[in-house]
């Protein structure tokens, strides 16, 4: 029986290898995704941050082996003792670990002894929808085994409850132990487990000691003692109690009552220490992070969690795109993992990632992906059972074979899709510039938007003010950079912040500066140059950075740029450029016309007046259209997008990425070409 298991194992993870590896040739054969004769490692934000301090340990730099660390660790062990080199492991390592999903996915199935059905289950899982989004080559984030991990841990459940033998709870007390390790928000999630493994029993299965026994091992993760003992009480422990439930008849009663005491205390340990902290900041987000000055006045700052792509709020429409591909399919999906629960009680444990993926709703759009495989296996499921009621019917094969083909082809061809729609974080000419400028010996600091953070941290020996995983109280400081006037302010502002900020280093530095002196009385005396700048300090240089993908975060960057009850000046808006005739006269946009002959805007909202007009291909002013004397402004950049402004067109963001027009006395421009814009300050 194992033996065709690992057939089937080993025959999907071949598969899903296989299919994962067609991104290798898609950026083999585009020249902007390669750089230095390899393909460009980073696809993903994150995999700056791993790949940053695998480069650390690379050199010798210690970094403390935790839950932020470890994935950097798995790099850097690998290009040591195979001497692959390091922008080769980053790119391809999702593809192999990845994978592995097919294991638990199969393995739900074939403890019911449905292997056919899991084996459909793993290969279609393993590529499908956004699984495959957040797991692509070059997505080198803690995703790639997240998902392996959260369902090697149901699957156990499942084989331990299933077959009653207890050495199937060793690989789902390993797996919580490792995803613990590996996952800085694995808590509150591997809790949830054991609380629907709880509730199970409590439900469905109060006579079986084996699961009661389990428990006992799958909490050991959780065990005040050393990683070792952890692991040895596993691999152990199974064995001892193997012997006791042979050998000595116990009364459930007795496990239960222990169950219960075990599982009470586990509920107040999740409470005691804060354990849903991490689930409550996705489900409750915040508005504001109310700071407190020396006085004690208190300040609010726009809080950034609901600004993050990943974990915004989606709708209905976007939970069924990204789970399913489509509403027939999550629908269908979801009534077939419905019957699979009605005729397997066991298939209970898959309502937990069922209900995640609904969460998405308020979680963001990351809980999609604990969605995608049991939508598959819901509608899998459904095809299988009309198979089997039409069992001696002639075409009852086709009945299973015909629309679980279909479904594979389907989410083929969107893999295929997403493939040729999927870039490098920064691609060639960006990297060049990066490369040239940002990446010499001298010490400096990079002020651009958080994104950017840990992809720079990897690609440059600079530091950030902010970065992928600080993005709190700071980003006012660089959102308030971008959007002020006076240069001279600005170039006092970032040296003051900057150097503060070096002293505290990688701290946050806006609470602790306004503990010393009220914000507002600091941007007045900044302003008005009251405060002495010049006094000995390390020698360091202050960049800037900018490239295209900042463009669509320019109404996030405005509205940081204010405390919360402030006044703003203008607005910002920016939409993809549609059409755009100049015979014609006409330019179209996402809800957005312009009459160029008389400088009229068009918005579901009405008209307004245009001031001025300008065409630019990311590095020229090819045309200027002058209306009337008017603050709002039209760009229209590269042909690519369409971005008014009111009242901003003389900000340090828009003079210096649209126009190259800083002061030279306090800006020297470093790079400025169609892929990338440098710039440095350099005073007075």
């Amino acid at each position: 029986m194992y033996k065709n298991w690992l057939k089937y194992i080993f025959t999907a993870y071949i598969f899903s290898l296989f299919f994962r590896l067609l991104l290798f040739v898609v950026a083999y054969n585009n020249p902007d995704f390669l750089f230095n004769n390899h393909i460009i490692a980073l696809w993903t934000a994150d995999a700056g941050l791993y790949g940053h301090y695998a480069k650390d340990l690379l050199h010798g730099v210690y970094h403390p082996l935790n839950n932020e660390t470890f994935l950097s660790y798995v790099i850097f062990w690998i290009v040591k003792y195979t001497h692959i080199d390091l922008e080769s492991v980053i790119f391809f390592l999702p593809a192999f670990f990845a994978s592995l999903i097919v294991i638990p996915i199969f393995l739900i199935f074939a403890f019911i002894k449905l292997e056919k059905l899991g084996f459909w289950s793993a290969i279609i899982s393993s590529i499908a929808m956004n699984y495959y989004f957040r797991t692509h080559l070059g997505y080198t984030d803690t995703d790639i085994l997240n998902f392996f991990l959260f369902f090697m841990i149901i699957a156990s459940f499942i084989g331990t409850v299933e077959t009653k033998k207890i050495f199937w709870s060793i690989p789902g007390a390993l797996s919580m132990l490792f995803f613990l390790y590996w996952y800085h928000s694995a808590r509150p999630l591997v809790f949830a487990l054991l609380g629907f493994y709880v509730l199970y029993l409590l439900l469905f299965d109060r006579k079986n000691n084996v699961a009661y026994l389990a428990f006992f091992i799958y909490s050991t993760a959780f065990f005040p003692i050393s990683v070792l003992l952890k692991i040895g009480f596993i691999a152990i422990v199974p064995f001892i109690f193997y012997y006791l439930l042979k050998n000595i008849k116990i009364s459930y009663k007795i496990f239960l009552a222990l169950f219960i005491i075990a599982a009470l205390a586990s509920t107040y340990f999740a409470i005691r220490f804060h354990i849903y902290n991490r689930a409550l900041d996705y489900l409750i987000k915040k508005d504001v992070y109310i700071l407190k000055e020396k006085s004690g006045k208190k300040i609010a700052i726009a809080a950034t969690l609901k600004t993050v792509a990943e974990s915004k709020g989606i709708t209905l429409n976007q939970l069924f795109t990204y789970s399913s591909g489509s509403s027939i399919f999550f629908c269908l999906g979801s009534l077939g993992l419905l019957l699979l629960i009605f005729h397997f009680r066991t298939m209970f444990f898959l309502l937990l990632p069922y209900l995640l993926a609904l969460l998405s709703i308020k979680t963001g759009v990351r809980f999609t992906t604990f969605g995608v495989p049991v939508i598959i296996m819901g509608n899998l499921y459904i095809f299988w059972y009309f198979y089997k009621k039409l069992e001696n019917r002639f075409f009852s094969k086709y009945v299973y074979y015909v629309p679980a083909t279909f479904l594979l082809i389907y989410y083929l061809n969107i893999l295929n899709q997403y493939n040729h729609m999927l870039s490098p974080f920064f691609i060639k000419g960006e990297l060049k510039a990066i490369a040239q400028h940002l990446n010499k010996n001298d010490k400096g600091y990079i002020l651009t938007w958080w994104d950017y953070g840990w992809p720079l941290w990897y690609y440059t020996n600079k530091r950030t003010l902010i970065d992928n995983g600080k993005y709190q109280y700071d980003t006012y400081i660089v959102a308030k950079t971008l959007f002020s006037y006076d240069q001279n302010f600005i170039q006092r502002f970032d040296q003051y912040f900057i150097k503060q900020y070096d002293k505290v280093y990688p701290g946050v530095i806006l609470p602790k500066v306004i503990k010393k002196i009220p914000l507002n009385e600091l941007i007045t005396k900044l302003y008005n140059n009251e405060l002495n700048l010049s006094e000995k300090q390390k020698k360091y240089n202050i960049y800037y950075y900018f490239d295209d993908k900042i463009l669509t975060k320019l109404p996030v960057i405005e509205s940081f740029s204010y405390l919360k009850g402030e006044k703003k000046r203008g607005f910002i808006w920016i939409t993809k450029l549609r059409a755009y005739s100049p015979s014609k006269g006409i330019i179209i946009g996402d809800n957005v016309r312009i009459n160029l002959k008389n400088g009229i805007l068009y918005t579901p909202k009405g008209k307004d007046e245009i001031g001025n007009f300008y065409v630019i291909d990311g590095k020229h002013i090819l045309n200027i259209l002058n209306y009337r004397k008017n603050d709002l402004a039209i760009i229209i950049y590269k042909n690519k997008y369409i971005i008014g402004c009111y009242k901003y067109i003389n900000s340090f963001f828009f003079r210096a990425f649209f126009f190259n027009d800083l002061d030279k006395t306090l800006f020297k421009t470093v790079h400025f070409d169609k892929d990338a814009k440098i710039f440095q300050l350099i005073g007075k």
